[in-house]
């Protein structure tokens, strides 16, 4: 009849709990706030020092026969913490008599979104009260994660197009936890934060983040974007990935597949400027500055550049993430029948 049950109790900001396996052999059952890794956590710590799950595996049967229940944190006290919970697996039955979730059973997270990255829960969830089998509270980031239990309208992450007819034991699954991260959880490999490994020798294998195990590689025949062309297949063997070059429009710097900037299109001319006489050319140079972040290009127009009064021709150049803090020099020459009225150019890109 207690609660705050788990292999810890009570857990504060700052705290790093990694690395644990909790085995099928054991259980956990308490009126409320129950996990089989954390029973409760409390502070008001902020993102700049989180409490932190990584690595950790769950196997074992949590059940809470009151309130909320989860396999890595039953639920926060009155002072809602910033948590990060990453790489973690839930393989057991959760079992919450009014609030249970895979992960988190109930978090309002104050300080800041709470982020549950790159995680996978293969174990049965009740009773559920709405979509949040995974994560249940508000304020929360939830990236690259995978629900194979309950993947109709319970499902929370990002639902990929399988290419195997059994993606959690074909290796799919365990690829694309390597490799569809944000690139802000890859920066987040400091922290001690491992890759998934799976034997596919193994029929009943799962992905798992441990650090010793065989790795999961794709094979496949690849457009020029990296994405795979026809059929996959994954294996445990290492396989060379060979892409092929891109197909650049000559007369407007892309690839005509997947629009990747071609950044030697153009080049400076002999007093350091890039010339630019075309609609094509100013659209290239705006990529050049969004997307390959060459903020600091020194441009010069030779001629007036007309957009024809066309809308959303133009993609500004510049944006909040890329800015533009170089030379351009419109020699007096006129930007002509610029229209810009959706932004739906910009979203397209």
């Amino acid at each position: 009849n207690d609660s705050q049950i788990g292999l810890f109790g009570w857990v504060r900001g700052t705290a790093c709990i990694k690395n644990v396996i909790i085995d099928s052999s054991c259980s956990f059952t308490g009126y409320n706030r129950v996990g089989a890794l954390i029973g409760v956590i409390q502070t008001n710590v902020g993102a700049s020092d989180p409490l932190e799950i990584l690595n950790c595996i769950n196997y074992a049967d949590v059940t809470a026969t009151s309130g909320a229940a989860a396999s890595m944190m039953g639920a926060g006290a009155k002072q809602y913490p910033y948590f990060e919970c990453m790489n973690c697996v839930n393989a057991g039955k959760i079992s919450g008599a009014s609030k249970g979730a895979a992960f988190q059973g109930w978090n309002k997270s104050e300080g800041g979104n709470a982020k549950l990255w790159n995680c996978l829960n293969i174990g049965n969830v009740s009773v559920l009260d709405g979509n949040d089998n995974l994560f249940r509270g508000n304020n929360r980031s939830i990236a690259n994660c995978y629900d194979l239990t309950n993947t109709g309208s319970q499902y929370q992450g990002e639902h990929p197009t399988w290419k195997t007819a059994d993606p959690l034991h074909s290796g799919e699954l365990c690829y694309l936890l390597n490799n569809a991260l944000r690139e802000d959880l890859k920066s987040g490999q400091n922290k001690g934060i491992v890759s998934y490994k799976q034997d596919l020798n193994d029929p009943n294998s799962i992905p798992l983040p441990i650090p010793n195990g065989k790795v999961v590689y794709q094979r496949a025949t690849y457009n020029c974007d990296g994405t795979p062309n026809g059929e996959v297949e994954y294996t445990n063997e290492e396989t060379a990935v060979v892409i092929p070059p891109h197909d650049f429009n000559e007369k407007t710097g892309f690839c005509t597949y997947c629009s990747k900037i071609n950044e030697n299109w153009k080049s400076p001319e002999a007093d350091g400027f890039y010339h630019l006489s075309t609609v094509e050319d100013v659209e290239w140079f705006s990529h050049m500055v969004r997307d390959a972040k060459h903020g600091a290009m020194k441009v010069k127009l030779d001629n007036d550049i007309d957009f024809g009064g066309v809308a959303d021709a133009h993609l500004p150049i510049g944006s909040s993430g890329n800015k533009f803090f170089g030379h351009f020099d419109g020699q007096g020459h006129t930007i002509k029948g610029m229209v810009l009225t959706t932004g739906s150019k910009l979203n397209d890109r």
